[in-house]
Order: C-alpha cells, then structure tokens, then sequence
C-alpha cells in the first residue's frame, strides 16, 4: 500500500472512530453537558444582582430557583459548572435611554 492510500485509510478508520464516539455520547464532540452551577456560586451571584440596580428587569432570569448556567449573561464552564465569564454588557440599552443619556 503506497504512503497516500494509507494515509487515506488512517483519516477514514480515524473519522469513523470519532463519529461513532460522537453517536454514543454527544458531549464527545459537542461540548453538551449536564453539569449545572456550583450552589456557592449561585448564591454569590444572587448577593451580586442585589447591589446592582435593574430597572428594566434585565436579570429576571437570575432567581434562587433556576440552574445559574442558564441564567442570562452568565457562561458557566461545560465541564466543572464554575461561572467562567458573567456578560453583563450583552443588554443593549433601551433606544430611549441610547438617545437621552
């Protein structure tokens, strides 16, 4: 078998494995998780929104209730579940506020 054939055969042994890895468990692959926020952390963001102030409501999502990965604004690690980034600039501003501050 020449050096390309052969390569050719690695990639496609190599391609399979991985798609048969990624049928059996889509985390493989896919970075899915079902790993949810740390409680500790949970309850350090909740004392967090209390010192800010949201007159818009923008932080509905942020209650003692719900998994703090899901909550918006919050990326949590796929793997650990730790609160990696908190992306509090991803709330446009309402246009009246754009246009009068």
């Amino acid at each position: 078998m020449d050096g390309a054939l052969r390569f050719r055969a690695v990639t496609l042994t190599l391609f399979l494995v991985f798609l048969t890895l990624a049928a059996i468990d889509p985390k493989f692959c896919c970075g899915i998780s079902e790993v949810h926020c740390i409680q500790s952390e949970q309850q350090a963001l909740l004392r967090f929104k209390t010192d800010l102030t949201d007159p818009l409501n923008r932080l509905a999502s942020w209650a003692g209730d719900g998994d703090c990965c899901q909550w918006e604004g919050v990326v949590c690690n796929n793997v650990t579940g730790h609160v990696q980034e908190l992306n509090l600039r991803s709330f446009p501003p309402p246009l009246i506020e754009y246009f009068f501050n």
